[in-house]
């Protein structure tokens, strides 16, 4: 798949408006909107997964869901998805969940997101970007293209 702006209406944007900005702005709310569906999925999948008794009772991981701005997927800045403020929460989730002795690293001292493959105890750990590529901004946004 290359661009997921094949998932969308690409009709052309109404032109006419009084000011140009106003056209941009509303192409981006498509980016918005592809957000919000992504969003409400992972929720349901959450609540899915935790929907009788029984399986919270023998729940032994914490399952969460981490929303950032498009921007901020593959930031490393102070509110990125590899901010220290996320390793940090991650490093003190896993640290209150499980402890594991026969680790070479302790849970607490992860640096990077790469540390976390070091664990097989934290395997199920997934962060999931998503950027959409909207029809006006195709040409000036090729090298963020998503592909597979």
């Amino acid at each position: 798949m290359i661009g997921f702006q094949n998932l969308l209406d690409k009709t052309e944007l109404l032109h006419g408006f009084l000011f140009q900005m106003w056209e941009r702005l509303y192409d981006w709310y498509v980016d918005f909107v592809i957000f919000c569906l992504v969003s409400l999925c992972q929720f349901h999948a959450l609540v899915d997964a935790t929907s009788s008794d029984s399986n919270l009772k023998e729940e032994t991981g914490v399952r969460m869901v981490a929303l950032f701005d498009h921007e901020e997927c593959g930031s490393d800045s102070a509110q990125g998805a590899g901010s220290p403020v996320v390793l940090n929460a991650l490093s003190r989730i896993t640290n209150s969940v499980i402890s594991d002795p026969k680790a070479g690293l302790a849970l607490g001292e992860l640096q990077s997101i790469g540390d976390l493959y070091d664990f097989n105890s934290v395997a199920t750990l997934f962060l999931i970007g998503v950027v959409s590529v909207t029809p006006l901004l195709i040409f000036s946004a090729l090298d963020a293209l998503p592909t597979i």
